[in-house]
């Protein structure tokens, strides 16, 4: 009779460590996946200064010297809904809008490269002597700021739902992927 207590305590035990340990996988996963995901948003809101920047310099130049900058705009990455896509961290599906504005993000990024594309190719020598070139380009300008400005508030949304997530999980690794330490390191910087 001994002997079946201590094999269902050692069942027990085992399944209690098990799920100990899958949870504790769980939140290294969602910590991971949650701080490439502001890792990217950080990128998406460089660029949106970036793009803005250009813009603004080639309206002044369109302005005094009827003259626009050849060199092309920067693209936004595209694979913000891609880096959650395997599995959505909790902390995010806990969040009503977060998942949305997830996917609403990818897909503003994706047009607002597509709208910047269409915009050089009337800035190439192909377009050249068109009647219309200038005008064209001109009109450009006011939908390149309204795609620039929601991709700029739909990473600002997301960001706040990441970093409400990563509290969850222990905070967020801004860094890159955690790095194992040895045992003598922690007790080197303990002792100093």
């Amino acid at each position: 009779m001994l002997a079946l207590a201590v094999a269902v305590a050692g069942l027990v035990l085992r399944e209690v460590w098990q799920a100990f340990r899958a949870r504790r996988e769980q939140r290294a996963r969602d910590r991971a996946i949650l701080s490439a995901l502001l890792r990217e948003l950080s990128v998406i809101a460089g660029t949106v200064l970036s793009v803005t920047q250009a813009m603004n310099r080639e309206h002044e130049l369109l302005t005094t010297q009827e003259r626009w900058s050849l060199k092309p705009l920067l693209r936004f990455p595209t694979s913000t809904y891609d880096l959650v896509k395997p599995g959505i961290p909790s902390g995010l599906l806990k969040q009503e809008r977060a998942v949305p504005t997830l996917v609403l993000l990818q897909a503003q990024c994706e047009y607002a490269n597509a709208l910047a594309q269409e915009y050089q190719r009337w800035k190439t020598p192909e377009a050249r002597g068109q009647p219309d070139q200038v005008e064209t380009i001109w009109s450009f300008h006011g939908s390149v700021h309204e795609a620039v400005t929601l991709v700029a508030n739909r990473c600002n949304d997301l960001t706040e739902f990441v970093r409400a997530a990563g509290e969850a999980v222990g905070g967020l690794n801004l860094e890159g992927p955690p790095q194992r330490r040895s045992r003598l390191g922690r007790i080197l910087r303990r002792a100093a």
